[in-house]
């Protein structure tokens, strides 16, 4: 009876990821089925040994592919980890063997993707569907719960002093992590912070010692600790936990009016945009730091809306900056670039981007219709000056773009830009224009940009699948880099108009 409760108590405090890991792998299924994607595709993502550490603590949350993560991480609570160093003193019994063996092969499968044996292994039906070996998570998540279950009732049956020992350990360095994981050791007075946490968590592991006397007590315990574990991973719980502990700690969703706006506020007096620094807001609304710009231009930000219809800025931020307001950046535009992908507009007095694209003043750069202009941001780094052209030769905005594409994902290839300032590219190069681009619904494996360029350019276009995508100019063979998700790039070494083929191929 204590296994099944503790089973069930185990299983429900990781429910919920695994049920998103299950949702997220079903869709990639029939994706996959549906394209017939190739054995490398299949092999994306996976587990490196790097992410280890990380992938056996709770409060880490990895990512594997940026905004575009198909996987649930593995979370390890305090009472799984708790009882899984009780069932590991009993591996010489066979039940506790297979479980073990279950669980290491699976996590092997996951971290060595580049085995020569693993290309066989995808060729077999059922296994094969799951796409990419870090879907072996879900084998890895299902052993480690039974174990859990298995070492409670050891814990039941006969404790010892040193199996005690070392639990209270691991339970202390495993209560610590969501405290500390966000960078507390920069703070004032960490140190201290920390050492008393540290006591703290000590002298209530072994005053609850006493509860594993009884039985019933113990299960009530588990409960208890199953319940705070589920709510650490609660934003606003979490950061309760964090100010409780440490005092330190921003909150993670700024949603009450009045809160995010004196925030921005506090960072635009204490480093105002006009000296050449950029604030970046993501999707999720959550505050970064100020990063410096690769060039010299006052920037102005936009923060994508809660409800998608784009955002509603305060009257006093405009009339502080004295900058005219033109365009916006939608919530549809975060979700095209993946929520992860900062999108922030750029505007300034030279530079004024509108919605429709029909008249821009004083502008140096080359441009055509129905653009708007951004800057791209990843890790609080600019890394590239964009040109959106959401379709050629009409005034087409970006709500009507996704109507019409909203049946069709292969519409999103249309979005395509040239960049100033590509990823891991720190020489400055020239902008260019793009005259046309044709893509055919009957023939959707090409893609056709027209550019003309006075310089080498970086051509960064979306596009579906993500691999097995070719590109040629002038019948030249160009490496297709990828940038961010299904967003890829290629250098242009032209001064005059060429076409840049694109074509899907498997093989």
């Amino acid at each position: 009876m204590v296994a099944l409760v503790s089973t069930i108590v185990v299983v429900f405090s990781q429910a919920f990821l695994i049920l998103e890991g299950l949702s997220k792998t079903r869709r990639e299924i029939r994706i996959g089925l549906e394209t017939g994607m190739g054995f490398k595709e299949f092999m994306n993502p996976y587990l490196t040994v790097a992410q280890l550490p990380g992938f056996l603590l709770p409060g880490i949350k990895l990512n594997w592919l940026g905004a575009k993560a198909t996987s649930t991480p593995l979370y390890l609570g305090i009472v799984t980890l708790f009882s899984i160093v009780i069932a590991l003193s009993n591996i010489r019994q066979p039940l506790f063997f297979f479980y073990i063996s279950l669980f290491s092969i699976s996590l092997l499968l996951c971290l060595c993707p580049d085995f020569f044996w693993q290309r066989w292994l995808y060729n077999l039906p059922v296994y094969n569907l799951f796409r990419g070996p870090v879907k072996h998570l879900f084998e890895v998540i299902f052993s480690l719960s039974i174990l859990a279950a298995l070492g409670l009732e050891c814990l039941r049956r006969q404790t010892t002093f040193r199996i005690l020992i070392v639990a209270i350990v691991v339970l202390i360095l495993i209560t610590l992590v969501p405290v500390f994981y966000e960078k507390t050791s920069s703070e004032p007075y960490s140190e201290i912070i920390k050492t008393g946490t540290v006591l703290l968590v000590l002298v209530l592991s072994f005053s609850c010692l006493s509860l594993f006397q009884n039985k019933n007590r113990l299960l009530v315990f588990l409960l208890i600790v199953s319940i705070i574990e589920i709510s650490i991973r609660v934003p606003t719980t979490r950061h309760f936990y964090k100010t409780l502990f440490t005092g330190l700690g921003q909150p993670h969703y700024l949603y009450q009016k009045g809160l995010f706006e004196n925030t921005i506020a506090k960072i635009l007096k204490d480093k105002p945009l006009s000296q050449g620094r950029l604030l970046t807001v993501d999707g999720q609304m959550l505050l970064s730091n100020i990063a410096p710009l690769p060039f010299d231009m006052p920037v102005y930000f936009q923060v994508p809306s809660l409800h998608g219809y784009g955002p509603t800025l305060p009257q006093w931020l405009k009339t502080g900056l004295s900058m005219n307001i033109g365009g916006f950046v939608g919530e549809e535009k975060i979700e095209i670039f993946h929520r992860r992908r900062w999108i922030i507009n750029l505007l300034n007095t030279r530079y004024i981007f509108t919605k429709t694209g029909k008249t821009f003043p004083d502008m140096s750069l080359p441009i055509i219709t129905d653009i708007s202009g951004y800057i791209l941001v990843e890790n609080q780094q600019a890394v590239g000056m964009a040109f959106f052209v959401p379709e050629i030769g009409g005034e087409v905005g970006w709500g009507d773009l996704l109507k019409r594409g909203a049946s069709n994902p292969l519409f999103i290839r249309k979005i395509v830009f040239l960049a100033s300032y590509p990823p891991n590219y720190r020489k400055k190069m020239s902008i260019g224009k793009i005259s046309d681009i044709i893509w055919k619904r009957s023939n959707p494996e090409e893609v056709r940009v027209k550019v003309q360029t006075k310089g080498t350019c970086f051509l960064v276009i979306s596009l579906p699948y993500d691999t097995h995508w070719h590109a040629t100019i002038d019948g030249v063979s160009l490496k297709v880099f990828k940038v961010d998700g299904l967003v890829s790039g290629v250098f242009i070494p032209i001064t005059h108009e060429a076409e840049v083929v694109f074509r899907y191929e498997l093989f």
